[in-house]
């Protein structure tokens, strides 16, 4: 479970708690069992500054930056490091060290970050007992034509120069949203209004609003949406938002920096307003008949030729009582040309289960 306290500027608390108010009423016909279970297990408190959030999926908050939490991260980096290093070690002195086969490794989301932009993946070589890079097909998308400033190429810059430095500290999900971010940018360069649809705390859309300067209209569940309504608002204190309770069909979003709205309110938002729509890990979550909701969403709200981006496991069973979630069977019924689809390389690795990653530009007649 993550937990943290953020402190808010008085207009952003009074508009917080309205908040807190108003979702107290709303309908939970959106919610899968997996994320009835999950809403079940967050929490929040306000104090007169502020809010204390406590959660588990969709709370994703890099720790503060404190001497205590510096010392915390460092000896958790390093204990990963040298466990890693040890790991590569028994592969070399195993029976699996002698024979010819390439296993490939879990890495820290560091290094991953590094590997992903060489367009390798770091495996080890049992003839010659070192990690080494292995190319990846020639035929799918090349990550090294991603253009990533200077200044946030590794992972050790972007640690030292990425936007909330001064406040946090980087943690795995921020890895991942950079990354997430800078493939997306490539194939959308500067998307003005953007869809984001299960952005958990606001991770991802703190990116795209500081180095896009996009407007982010965010859709989520009632606990998740109060984290990234309080998150957003501690990052961007003077940023102009609108609220679930103040949100009416056809609502000009251009106003404001940041819109957050429940799955029952997206009826609201305007055919064709948004260049971008983009679903990271929660589709995975959902039910069949939920995901069909949003890919008619999604292709109601884009403007002809807007991009779609989802990154999802390839498959994933979210309770005993649902039947399997696959990529595979995701409803791509309108046209479309497909800019990048294969298994995503950041996913592969940190962890052993598959992701697509499949991004999308929309045609509309």
């Amino acid at each position: 479970m993550n937990q943290i306290f953020l402190k808010l500027n008085t207009d952003k608390l009074k508009k917080l708690k309205e908040t807190t108010e108003f979702l107290k009423d709303s309908k939970d016909y959106s919610k899968s069992d997996y994320w009835k279970h999950c809403e079940g297990l967050n929490s929040y408190k306000f104090n007169s500054k502020g809010i204390f959030i406590r959660g588990g999926s969709g709370h994703y908050y890099p720790r503060r930056k404190t001497f205590k939490n510096l010392i915390r991260t460092k000896l958790s980096q390093t204990i990963r490091n040298t466990a890693f290093k040890a790991c590569c070690g028994i592969l070399n002195t195993s029976k699996l060290g002698r024979t010819n086969e390439l296993p490939s490794l879990i890495l820290p989301s560091t290094h991953a970050y590094d590997s992903v932009w060489s367009n390798s993946s770091l495996m080890y070589d049992s003839k010659n007992g070192k990690l080494i890079r292995i190319s990846e097909n020639s035929q799918i998308f090349d990550f090294r034509s991603v253009q990533i400033p200077k200044e946030l190429k590794s992972h050790k810059l972007l640690q030292k120069n990425w936007h909330l430095k001064n406040h946090f500290l980087m943690n795995d999900k921020f890895f991942l949203d950079f990354y997430s971010y800078f493939v997306t940018h490539h194939f959308c360069e500067k998307p003005s209004n953007i869809l984001e649809i299960g952005g958990g705390n606001g991770n991802l859309a703190s990116i795209f609003h500081y180095y896009s300067k996009s407007r982010i209209t965010l859709v989520d569940i009632p606990t998740t949406i109060v984290s990234a309504i309080a998150f957003l608002s501690y990052v961007f204190p003077d940023a102009k938002m609108l609220y679930p309770q103040d949100m009416s069909p056809g609502k000009d979003l251009n106003s404001c920096d940041f819109c957050f709205i429940l799955p029952d309110q997206t009826i609201s938002l305007s055919d064709s307003s948004f260049d971008l729509a983009i679903n990271n890990g929660s589709f995975q979550e959902m039910t069949s008949e939920q995901i069909d909701e949003y890919f008619k969403l999604i292709y109601r709200v884009l403007k002809d030729n807007g991009i779609f981006s989802t990154l999802n496991r390839v498959e994933k069973v979210p309770s005993k009582e649902t039947k399997p979630i696959r990529f595979s069977e995701y409803p791509y019924t309108f046209v479309h040309e497909i800019l990048l689809h294969e298994i995503d390389p950041f996913m592969r690795l940190i962890q052993r289960d598959n992701h697509f990653h499949k991004i999308v530009k929309v045609t509309k007649p």
